[in-house]
């Protein structure tokens, strides 16, 4: 079923930077939408490859697609800038190393119809090869739930994630909530507002989403950027949760904890090159280690980690690199 509504322009925001050798698997994915009412924005964000001429190239063979160039300031900067330049009354978030499934914008909006304020997909990594799997559109599963139950399951990391994409919201709402500048975990920073200040999300639960995992992306590198803004973003999400329920306080404090302990796994300099960020960060994980291991919500590994805190963090480490 293809639906076509005027109620429903979406605006499709696409940083680009330096990626000449995924952009057109990206665009090529959302022209190929079952859903036709959209426009593609594409931000360049000062590439200093082939990217701005490629987009440049698209411009003028496609109308749907309007391009934007401006100096690097990074992606949450190209994100609002392009949020500036929306047209639509939806907006979707796509990164330009990404694609979408072919139902991607026609199943979000079908959640949209069900009396949600903003819908979210799920999604798959993707390291090499053909991330689309095939899917029958009238038999996935398209839920509305309670916008703060969504929030409870998107930070125990039990459905999609904190991510930007694989969302489809209202530009008003997307426009109250910019992207940080300068700041790796944006959207850490930002996403979990939306649920806070709506009162029915859709959970599409179908893989529509293919996220692309390169080993050059910014969020492989782990240097002290990386550290300070994943404590503090996630330290912001358990402040700004307060008052909403004991359920998404407790949830907001679990992502907390896994982040916590991704950093103490995968950060093996912490101690030594970090001091003040890594007793900040034992302090927390002792704090609330029974606490997580006795939370029936929590993911098996961070009851697992949890538990391997009972003995120690160096114990921890040893028993927490098979779950992590």
């Amino acid at each position: 079923m293809v639906i076509n509504s005027d109620d429903y322009k979406i605006s499709i925001v696409i940083p680009v930077y330096n990626v000449e050798k995924y952009l057109s698997r990206c665009i090529e994915s959302i022209l190929a939408q079952t859903y036709k009412n959209f426009e593609i924005i594409l931000v360049d964000d000062g590439s200093t490859d082939n990217s701005g001429e490629l987009c440049n190239q698209y411009e003028r063979e496609h109308k749907v697609i309007r391009v934007i160039h401006k100096e690097n300031g990074g992606l949450s900067d190209a994100r609002n800038y392009g949020m500036n330049y929306a047209r639509g009354s939806y907006i979707t978030f796509v990164d330009s190393d990404d694609y979408i499934h072919p139902l991607f914008l026609e199943l979000l909006v079908k959640g949209i119809q069900q009396g949600a304020d903003f819908s979210v997909c799920d999604f798959t990594e993707v390291y090499d090869g053909n991330g689309i799997r095939k899917i029958e559109p009238n038999i996935v599963d398209i839920s509305t739930i309670n916008a703060k139950d969504g929030l409870i399951e998107i930070l125990y990391q039990k459905f999609h994630d904190v991510a930007a994409w694989g969302i489809l919201l209202p530009l008003s709402l997307a426009q109250k909530y910019p992207f940080p500048k300068g700041r790796i975990f944006e959207d850490l920073y930002t996403t979990y507002q939306y649920y806070l200040d709506a009162k029915i999300v859709a959970f599409v639960r179908a893989p529509l989403y293919c996220y692309f995992q390169r080993a050059d992306s910014i969020m492989s590198i782990r240097n002290d950027i990386f550290i300070t803004d994943l404590i503090d973003a996630s330290n912001t999400v358990v402040e700004n949760c307060q008052g909403y329920g004991a359920n998404v306080e407790l949830a907001a404090k679990g992502k907390r904890f896994s982040n916590y302990c991704r950093l103490l796994i995968q950060s093996s300099n912490l101690k030594s090159h970090y001091p003040k960020q890594y007793h900040h960060i034992v302090e927390i994980v002792k704090k609330e280690r029974i606490t997580v291991l006795f939370d029936q919500h929590a993911r098996f590994k961070n009851r697992l980690a949890a538990f391997a805190l009972l003995g120690g963090v160096s114990f921890f480490r040893l028993i927490s690199k098979l779950a992590y």
